[in-house]
């Protein structure tokens, strides 16, 4: 039976968040991280927006680009959803390390087909002020929530929630004291990425999600899924 609780929910703190982000809303909309990295298939480059959907946010964007003319290529007995896999967890893990060499405290991966909502710009700035008082390795600020897998979730703020599975890794905030619990995991071809991460959130990553979600992805075929995606329709 899932364990829907929220006790640690405090309305006194969020009333004074609310009061924090109205008197300095533009503060709030200074990005949380040292570092935003977005991972890009070459195979689909005529498609990607990425630059102009994140554009009026003046974030700085670092493409991580990947395929057959990319940084990393793998053939798995010809199956592709194999190579897929292995591909999308090479990369991820290299765009960790490479974090974790440059001493980034909070990397800010994203994946090339991500999107704002339309909740984005309302809902950001609390966002921002709420991470204050929050304890993470991992913000996911889009994702399925209600996923059947996840049997805890715990609301934490007025926006972010403690769960422990959640899948989809287009946007999440990571916390450095995290790298290593991502680079323990080893690259595979027989289970997504983050399917394979969302099952850490039971043992050692502390996985947290905004509600409403206010980064989602593009509709479009989802290569790693294997299938055409109607994020809207299907996760939100």
């Amino acid at each position: 039976m899932s364990e829907i609780t929220s006790r640690n929910y405090q309305p006194d703190l969020y009333r004074k968040i609310i009061r924090n982000v109205e008197s300095s809303i533009s503060d709030m909309m200074e990005p949380v991280f040292d570092k935003a990295v977005c991972m890009c298939l070459d195979k689909r480059s005529q498609e990607i927006t990425i630059d102009q959907e994140f554009a009026d946010l003046g974030w700085c964007l670092h493409k991580f680009w990947v395929g057959s003319g990319g940084t990393i290529t793998y053939n798995c007995e010809n199956n592709l959803d194999k190579s897929q896999r292995w591909n999308f967890a090479t990369a991820f893990r290299q765009i960790i390390q490479q974090a974790k060499d440059e001493n980034v405290k909070r990397l800010f991966f994203l994946e090339d087909d991500a999107k704002l909502t339309p909740k984005f710009n309302e809902v950001y700035p609390y966002i921002i002020s709420e991470i204050r008082h929050v304890d993470f390795d991992m913000l996911y600020f889009g994702g399925k929530f209600d996923d059947p897998q996840c049997t805890y979730s715990e609301q934490l703020t007025g926006h972010i929630f403690h769960k422990n599975y959640i899948l989809d890794l287009h946007a999440v905030l990571i916390d450095n004291r995290c790298f290593d619990k991502l680079l323990d995991i080893p690259p595979h071809d027989h289970q997504s990425f983050d399917g394979f991460i969302a099952g850490r959130h039971r043992i050692n990553i502390r996985a947290l999600i905004t509600s409403p979600i206010i980064i989602a992805q593009k509709n479009g075929w989802s290569y790693s899924a294997g299938r055409y995606l109607d994020f809207f329709k299907d996760y939100l």
